[in-house]
């Protein structure tokens, strides 16, 4: 009877072992399971969260940064961020110093969510670590884990542009510090005409030949956009000999197509605004309502314009332009308009002019 008696509790030792090592393999398995799915789940969050604050980052990029400007883009980013986790199911709390307390609003998870920016208004990095329940986990004397993601996005020009390009270039002279200094949604005025270059370069460009399209190409640029893509670093020719009355025709025609009357600025501005602001809200209401305007258009970048006949010049970067007006006065064309913020989903470089073309991409 003894002998049975040992061996009886030899074998409760046995079973409870066996108990303890299925709960364990049964905690890797359905806490593993659950731990991937959150730890999946939170780095969808933090990619969204990151490409969201990281376009608040490219909005409108101000030259010559103080730190008040820097911390007010900052800190809309920070917004952004709080914002779309909030849309995932997130609540937010005690929001200080770009850090808040997060938690689930399905469980009672709860963590933190960090956002910084490694490369000061270049890069916005998101953080989010949750403390994680865990299931069967439990029986072996542990209740939460910790699930850590990190997203970062970053901003700069976008190093091509594809369709919507009117051959007129821009000129970002490296050696000219006058060049380049463009605030976006202010009005300015850019005359294509000797003014702008020497010996018949008035500022156009060469885009060449393209598929389905004949007779006078830069006419039908200038009117329907190239429908190429055109990349930083690349080369392209300057244009002579252009008929200005024709390239007049083709910019009205472009006009004609999307009606501008929404933002008549010879109608009213209100009492303490001034044309600047004034200017700036019209224009974004009428690009608001018309989403696909034909006077939204996009400029090559370029590093000079030759001062004899043709010349070949490099693209720097592009810019969106919004074109209101222009006025034809003998051999010269005078473009009215404003620089505007807009993102483009192309590939990106580093940031070079405050007026180009944004992109933004994750990289982390």
């Amino acid at each position: 009877m003894q002998h049975f008696r040992e061996e009886k509790g030899s074998a409760l030792v046995l079973v409870a072992l066996t108990i303890v090592v299925l709960f364990g393999f049964a905690a890797l398995a359905i806490d593993g399971g659950y731990l991937y799915y959150r730890h999946t789940r939170l780095q969808d969050v933090a990619d969204a969260t990151a490409l969201a604050s990281a376009i608040e980052l490219s909005k409108n990029p101000p030259k010559n940064l103080n730190a008040t400007k820097e911390e007010q883009k900052k800190k809309a980013a920070f917004e952004a961020a709080v914002k779309y986790v909030g849309l995932n199911g997130i609540s937010v709390s005690n929001t200080s110093n770009y850090t808040a307390d997060i938690s689930l609003n399905s469980s009672n998870e709860q963590g933190k969510m960090i956002v910084s920016f490694p490369e000061s208004l270049s890069k916005a990095k998101v953080d989010i670590e949750l403390n994680t329940n865990l299931y069967f986990a439990r029986v072996l004397g542990k209740d939460l884990t910790l699930v850590p993601v990190t997203a970062v996005a970053q901003v700069g020009s976008a190093s091509k542009q594809t369709g919507g390009l009117i051959p007129v270039a821009i000129v970002d002279d490296p050696d000219d510090p006058t060049d380049g200094n463009y605030v976006q949604w202010r009005q300015y005025e850019m005359t294509l005409g000797p003014g702008g270059g020497a010996n018949g370069n008035f500022g156009w460009l060469d885009f060449g030949a393209y598929e389905g399209v004949g007779g006078n190409t830069l006419s039908y640029y200038l009117e329907h956009g190239y429908p190429g893509t055109l990349e930083a670093e690349e080369t392209i020719e300057t244009k002579t000999g252009v008929s200005v009355g024709l390239a007049a025709d083709a910019i009205d025609n472009r006009l004609s197509l999307c009606n501008a009357s929404t933002y008549d600025l010879e109608t009213y501005i209100p009492e303490g605004d001034t044309f600047t602001n004034y200017y700036e809200a019209r224009v974004k209401e009428h690009l608001e309502q018309h989403e696909d305007c034909s006077r939204l258009v996009y400029t090559p970048i370029v590093n000079s314009i030759g001062e004899n006949g043709s010349s070949t010049v490099t693209i720097v970067g592009f810019a969106a332009f919004f074109l209101d007006s222009y006025v034809h006065n003998g051999d010269e064309i005078t473009l009215v308009g404003a620089f505007i913020d807009v993102l483009n989903p192309e590939d990106i470089m580093p940031n070079m002019l405050d007026y180009t073309v944004q992109s933004v991409m994750l990289i982390e």
